[in-house]
């Protein structure tokens, strides 16, 4: 059965199945019973008291927070959040940032176990999705699977198992010069920030911000604040932007921020630097 909602704010399906034993008397240790895609539009949050079964969430895109035992984990792309029974989960996006992700129930006796044998634990709910190609296949074929016709026989089992391996997963070693790299040339905007691409790349943020200091030749918040006043100022130069919107895109949320920001480090108020251009 497929369930569809539509609001302001998000829009959602998802498809659920009736576990089947592969024959009489046989016990189902795992399976997948539940898949569900998310969108949200921006502004989301909810409050889910009700958790009956281990729920992996895995994020496609989007930031936000998931909360829960007094905790909160930021959480964003290519991360897996777990759900699991008897704990209520608060979460919200980014709502500059709205979170597209995908959600699996998980059924039977091993499916706790499962998820701790790849480091997923109420005390550890957040990971990292070793393979998000094969998830991202796993997930297609299950909605489009369930959508149209029941899963066949133990196909939720071996799907189950599946996309915890995918999860698993080890991607491929990146050398952490590479992972400097990305720090240095991403959207200056909205530049990574070393505990996510550490995370991401399973590499120590220690050593990721050792090696980054020593290649860029100031501390790596230093550089990306660097970069996000070179792009103001160019923005500046173009002169077609109103201030506040040159403050929006270089990352800047309160434009006010941004014009003090902007006279401690020149001297100026950003419209005086502009008219200084002529």
């Amino acid at each position: 059965m497929t369930i569809w909602h539509r609001s302001a704010r998000f829009h959602y399906r998802f498809a659920t199945n009736r576990p089947v034993a592969p024959a009489t008397g046989v016990v189902v240790d795992l399976s997948l019973n539940i898949v569900g895609d998310f969108v949200s539009h921006g502004g989301f949050r909810n409050y889910n008291p009700d958790i009956t079964r281990p729920t992996p969430h895995l994020i496609h895109s989007g930031h936000g927070t998931m909360a829960f035992g007094g905790r909160t984990w930021d959480v964003g792309p290519g991360d897996v959040f777990v759900f699991f029974p008897g704990l209520p989960v608060e979460y919200a996006d980014d709502p500059q940032r709205p979170w597209r992700y995908r959600w699996i129930g998980l059924e039977g006796p091993l499916a706790l176990p499962a998820l701790a044998s790849i480091g997923l634990t109420p005390s550890q709910p957040l990971g990292r999705i070793g393979d998000p190609a094969t998830v991202d296949r796993l997930l297609a074929e299950a909605l489009s699977g369930t959508v149209e016709r029941a899963f066949p026989p133990t196909r939720h089992i071996a799907m189950a198992w599946q996309l915890v391996a995918a999860i698993a997963a080890k991607p491929p070693a990146v050398d952490v010069d590479t992972v400097v790299h990305q720090l240095a040339t991403g959207d200056p905007a909205a530049p990574p920030s070393i505990t996510a691409i550490s995370r991401r790349h399973r590499i120590a943020p220690s050593t990721v911000y050792r090696r980054a200091t020593a290649t860029l030749g100031i501390a790596p918040k230093a550089y990306q604040l660097e970069r996000r006043f070179d792009l103001a100022q160019r923005l500046l130069a173009g002169r077609t932007l109103p201030v506040r919107d040159v403050a929006a895109q270089c990352g800047f949320n309160d434009a006010n921020y941004f014009a003090r920001a902007f006279r401690r480090r020149y001297g100026v108020a950003p419209s005086q630097w502009r008219s200084g251009q002529i």
